[in-house]
């Protein structure tokens, strides 16, 4: 499962089951000029950066993984 993190309420929450869709919505996220990340939800309490637009505003985000 994959879900959008960004800066626009319209992206932010989104989820998608797959990678190649989430990917795609957010470099159209980015296109806006929306800041948005792809986040891989590892596990009920586990998640991590899986993608960020290379044009995106913000930069990169960390790839690293996170504790809810």
């Amino acid at each position: 499962m994959y879900k959008l993190q960004s800066n626009s309420p319209w992206f932010d929450g989104m989820q998608f089951d797959s990678f190649a869709e989430a990917k795609a919505k957010a470099d159209k996220a980015a296109d806006n000029g929306q800041t948005c990340d792809v986040i891989a939800l590892v596990d009920r309490d586990t998640f991590r950066v899986a993608y960020t637009p290379q044009h995106c505003q913000a930069g990169q985000a960390l790839r690293v993984t996170f504790r809810k």
